[in-house]
């Protein structure tokens, strides 16, 4: 995971995605070049936008500039990338070699890393750290995980279909949020933004509406059907968020043991949901219609 100090006022960075990409974001008036991998210009922020120099390779390499558009010469050439006065590419040199040699087992710089500017026609360093942290045991959450999924297993053998209901009907909004909580904080890490909050609002009220509409159209038998689907989707769709549990540092906006326990509530709670819908879907599959009976 990388951290930063800034270069110069009037400029902002942040890095995205651990230490995938850089976010470079210029006041108005301030006039800023970036240089790349060989010391050439790369990028250069004006009031009119991002240009970058399309001889430049390391703006080839990052295909911040395309194959078509690159241009093979010595001569420094623009080409606007951005109206805006922010932009983010990926920087590799936001990964330096790392000395892992350091003995410690929390978290700990293993390199740092430094990108040259020109702000305003003065020479300027981004600096920062690659930070490193081993990720937390997992033998508690998969036992714990074990249990729940386990004890729903033997549940069904023992309680009537009327508390399955039940169980189900509680089980899967708590799915439902959890992996909603996830996605937003996944969503939200980089930096909080207006559009990117009204896009997550929209986004969970609309889902929320139509798993809804999709439930309540069922009668019966499908009715548990359909939240035994629902269920299922939950803990696939929040499945591939089990990554989460082998990285020190957690790329979301919430804490980092709330965001692993919002993945584990997700997956158990859909498990947990479709397999008290279990004995439902089974009759629903095994009882002839009506008309052949």
């Amino acid at each position: 995971m990388g951290t930063f100090r800034p270069a110069a006022q009037g400029v902002t960075a942040h890095v995205l995605d651990g230490d995938q990409r850089l976010e470079l974001r210029v006041q108005r008036g301030t006039v800023v070049v970036v240089l790349g991998l060989l010391g050439e210009p790369f990028l250069r922020f004006t009031q009119s936008g991002v240009e970058a120099n399309a001889a430049s390779p390391t703006a080839s390499s990052t295909r911040v500039i395309s194959g078509s558009d690159a241009v093979s010469s010595s001569r420094v050439t623009w080409r606007r990338v951005s109206g805006g006065h922010a932009f983010a590419w990926h920087e590799g040199r936001l990964r330096p070699v790392q000395n892992v040699r350091e003995p410690s087992s929390g978290p700990r710089v293993v390199a740092r890393w430094s990108i040259p500017l020109i702000v305003d026609g003065r020479r300027a360093t981004l600096r920062g750290t690659e930070w490193y942290a081993a990720g937390p045991s997992v033998w508690p959450w998969l036992v714990l995980g074990a249990i729940l999924i386990g004890g729903a297993g033997l549940g069904v053998r023992l309680v009537s279909r009327r508390a399955q209901r039940v169980v189900a009907a509680v089980a899967l909004p708590v799915a439902i949020a959890a992996v909603f909580a996830s996605w937003f904080g996944t969503l939200l890490a980089g930096r909080v933004t207006l559009p990117a909050v009204a896009f997550a609002i929209l986004f969970a009220g609309g889902t929320a509406f139509f798993l809804l509409v999709m439930v309540a159209l069922a009668d019966g038998p499908a009715r548990s059907g359909a939240i035994a689907l629902i269920g299922g989707f939950t803990a696939a769709f929040a499945l591939p968020e089990i990554a989460v549990f082998g990285h020190g540092f957690v790329l979301s906006l919430l804490p980092a043991f709330v965001a692993r326990l919002m993945v584990a509530i997700a997956v158990v709670g859909g498990v947990v949901t479709a397999t008290f819908c279990v004995p439902a879907v089974a009759d629903l599959l095994t009882t002839p219609p009506a008309a052949e009976r």
